[in-house]
């Protein structure tokens, strides 16, 4: 019975820039003189002013769709606050990240984590709208079942 060998597998240099080629620009820059993401990390904890604004704009489309489609239906128009949330998150951290950080990963996360908390917070204020609500005896509601002793 003859055996089965598999493919060669190709040099780890080349999955590597496999796996950059499929992150897109964002990851390795691109043709137009974009520097790549290690060039504006390197830059943004330089405290190079044009590294943050270069970021906003790499990321800010791409966090706002991955945001929206975090959000269910009902909370996905707060999917441009989160995003600005997070690259407010991700200035007033700067100080904080490594080098070697992930700066695709470390938004996305960012994102993620916000877009819980959002849930987690509309589900929450769902669960305890009807202690919210007016009870009958209350002044509030006197004037809908027509007692006019408060009106006056």
């Amino acid at each position: 019975m003859p055996t089965k060998s598999l493919p060669p597998q190709p040099a780890i240099e080349t999955r590597q820039m496999e796996t950059l080629t499929r992150l897109g620009p964002s990851a390795t820059g691109d043709d137009t003189g974009e520097p790549d993401d290690r060039t504006l990390l390197d830059g943004f904890l330089g405290d190079d002013e044009a590294s943050f604004p270069a970021i906003y704009r790499r990321y800010q489309d791409q966090l706002t769709t991955y945001a929206r489609n975090h959000l269910n239906r009902a909370l996905a128009h707060e999917a441009e606050d989160v995003t600005q949330e997070a690259f407010t998150d991700l200035f007033r951290r700067r100080y904080e990240l490594l080098p070697e950080t992930s700066l695709r990963g470390l938004l996305h996360r960012i994102i993620e984590h916000k877009c819980a908390f959002r849930l987690r917070h509309a589900s929450a204020q769902k669960r305890n709208f009807h202690k919210t609500l007016p009870l009958r005896d209350s002044p509030s509601c006197s004037m809908e079942r027509g007692d006019d002793e408060l009106a006056d």
